[in-house]
Order: structure tokens, then sequence, then C-alpha cells
């Protein structure tokens, strides 16, 4: 949006909040989410990650991560936790439909994470990553599929896995 207009107005009840630079507008902001407002997402994680560009823009972002941030043996955790088979948690066809849905928000879900690595949930809005975390956390049934934590259920570990769910400023992480 920065290379179409550089300069923002922003307006919240009848009133100009914001006059100024773009790619100042979030930081001098502060608190977006009460004015109906979101950074975009790929912008968001170069501004936390202090990239040298900020740019909505997938292949940017990942070039600019390969070539800016620096991450201690990441390939080589994951790849060790793989090999040791150590599962934490492990989800086999889940799906989801909220009451009164038409549709499934998750669909055949697979996928097997292993202790000791770090994995990053990305998608857009409506995606089904909130909706992911409320089943893993046990929040919410599942409407089928089967999801083991630490061996077992997630009713069976409800005490461990307080973990596994953490938010900030209205993120999942």
């Amino acid at each position: 949006m920065a290379k179409y207009f550089p300069r923002l107005v922003m307006m919240y009840e009848g009133e100009i909040i914001y006059d100024g630079d773009i790619n100042l507008a979030w930081s001098e902001v502060g608190d977006e989410i009460k004015y109906g407002l979101r950074e975009p997402q790929n912008v968001k994680l170069c501004r936390t990650l202090g990239l040298s560009k900020l740019t909505e823009k997938t292949s940017e972002v990942i070039n600019l991560i390969k070539n800016e941030c620096f991450v201690d043996n990441v390939k080589i955790v994951g790849a060790l936790a793989k090999q040791e088979n150590k599962v934490v948690l492990e989800a086999q066809g889940l799906a989801y439909c909220y009451p009164g849905a038409k549709t499934n928000t998750l669909n055949d879900v697979n996928f097997t994470l292993y202790q000791g690595e770090t994995v990053a949930l990305m998608g857009y809005n409506g995606a089904g990553k909130s909706t992911l975390f409320n089943l893993i956390a046990g929040l919410t049934e599942l409407t089928a599929g089967k999801l083991r934590l630490l061996g077992g259920t997630v009713t069976d570990n409800a005490h461990n896995n307080s973990w596994l769910v953490g938010t900030e400023r209205g993120e999942l992480f």
C-alpha cells in the first residue's frame, strides 16, 4: 500500500486519528484493533523482525529473512527431533464444523509435531488457525479425526497443554 499512498489519514468516530507517513502509522497509532484496523501480516512480520524493508510480498519477506535473520540450528533440531521420533502432537484427519455452518472450517488436517521443533502456522483470516488452536487446547471438540497430545488425547493431557497456545495482542502463537 505504501508504494501507492505514501501519506495515510485514519479516521475513527468522525475524527482524524492519524495523518502522516504510512510507514510510521502502525507504530504511532498504537491500539489499531480498537480502531478496526489491521496491519498486513507480512508487514507486521517485517516490523517485528526489524527487517530493512516493509513489504506485503511474501517472496520479498522470505528473501529479507534469509538475508537478514539468523536462526540457530532450527533445521538441525527439527531433523534430530524427527529422527528420534519424539512425537508431541499428532493430527489425523481432523475436521471441524461450527454449529449451524454449512461447511467444515477444517477438512482432513494431518500433521505431526516433534519435541524440539519450532513451527510457524500461517494463513489468511478464516483459514482455520484459531479453530485448530482451540482444538489443540481442548476448548473445542473435534467433528472428526484424531488428535493425540503427548501420546494420549487432548482431554487426557489437559493439565499439560497450557504451554501450547499463547497470545499477543490478539494474535495466536
